[in-house]
């Protein structure tokens, strides 16, 4: 304990670490079951945090849904937007399947979606909507439409982005 041997040495060294771990499984149960070896879970095990759901703990999505707000924004290198009261309403009563990983993935396509610094619903993924209603078919849904003058590149890239989110 408290020495490994890298691969390709010969020589043991000490090292001081601590391994925090989760998980969104039953360990327990798959010990029992035999998927999960018992003593990895013991080891594992020494002080055990339970954190309930996102869903069931409203009133830190908008906290956290600022922080993965400011993070993309800043790792895209614009300016952090802030979040309306509409996309604040829309993120607040939406059913986190996904959990704290679903939330940080809605963030940043926020981030990539979000113009004048300012994050409205529109800029959610469409995942945000419960009914969920089907993509609409046929060319128009499908369809970019380059004006006589031309267009810009990023401007194209960017209503084609929406209108895939729009059919996914």
């Amino acid at each position: 304990e408290g020495t490994i041997t890298p691969v390709g040495s010969d020589r043991p060294r000490r090292v001081d670490v601590q391994v925090i771990s989760g998980t969104n499984r039953n360990l327990e149960e798959l010990v029992r079951q035999g998927l999960f070896r018992r003593d990895l879970y013991y080891r594992l095990n020494i002080f055990p945090i339970e954190l309930p759901p996102l869903r069931h703990r409203p009133e830190d999505i908008f906290a956290l849904a600022k922080q993965f707000l400011v993070q993309a924004s800043i790792a895209m290198g614009k300016k952090p937007a802030d979040l309306s009261r509409e996309a604040r309403a829309a993120l607040e009563a939406y059913h986190w399947e996904g959990n704290v990983r679903e939330l940080r993935n809605v963030m940043e396509r926020a981030a990539i979606l979000c113009k004048g610094g300012l994050v409205v619903a529109a800029d959610l993924p469409l995942a945000l909507d419960h009914d969920l209603a089907p993509a609409p078919s046929g060319d128009a849904a499908s369809t970019i439409v380059i004006p006589p003058g031309g267009a810009k590149l990023d401007q194209l890239e960017r209503e084609i982005f929406q209108k895939t989110l729009t059919l996914a």
